[in-house]
């Protein structure tokens, strides 16, 4: 399986409200957001795997452990924005589209499940060549990032009906797709269950 044009991106903060320097809390006398690191470098990819920080601390955390971090601004106000600057330094020309953001509070994330979700998706792509990826903002951001589109049910209603794609994959409740579909003959679904829970 080719992974060459994906890269694992986890976002990490330092200035958490709710727990004060939580990446840095350790666990077994390792921070957290380096668990996050392992369990990602466990999935035996071979694809990069990038931390995007807004503080030197953890930068130095994540390369005193072997890992890449780089550095963004403090002002983003999601990790999916942090991703995006990260991704714009350190991939100017765009080689990567398919981005597996992995959130940087997840210390205990299996890396056959992240590898599993890369290979999934590429499977159903693959198999199904134009299709249009469209998945629920409630489902996991790494499912989103390997979307064409997220939106809310009406939102992804709406993008059906107006590019009439030949082949959809919603990722959202099953009964959603059924939904969609009978609005909509002339498109073919494809019908991932497994992929979100709702």
């Amino acid at each position: 399986m080719n992974f060459s044009d994906t890269i694992i991106m986890i976002p990490s903060r330092l200035g958490s409200t709710r727990l004060n320097q939580k990446p840095l809390l350790k666990i077994k006398g390792i921070p957290l957001i380096i668990h996050v690191l392992n369990c990602a470098k466990s999935a035996n990819l071979n694809i990069p795997i990038i931390v995007a920080t807004d503080d030197q601390i953890i930068a130095n955390e994540v390369k005193k452990y072997g890992g890449l971090a780089i550095m963004t601004s403090k002002n983003h106000i999601s990790g999916s924005d942090r991703i995006h600057e990260a991704l714009e330094k350190f991939d100017p020309n765009k080689k990567y589209k398919k981005i597996i953001h992995l959130q940087g509070d997840l210390p205990n994330i299996s890396g056959q499940l992240i590898k599993r979700l890369a290979k999934e998706i590429q499977d159903i792509r693959e198999a199904n060549p134009g299709i249009k990826v469209i998945g629920h903002p409630e489902c996991p951001s790494d499912v989103l990032d390997a979307c064409d589109f997220a939106g809310s049910t009406g939102g992804m209603i709406d993008y059906v009906k107006k590019n009439q794609p030949k082949k959809v994959m919603l990722v959202t409740e099953c009964s959603m797709s059924d939904n969609v579909q009978a609005d909509n003959p002339n498109v073919e679904f494809i019908k991932p269950c497994n992929l979100c829970p709702y």
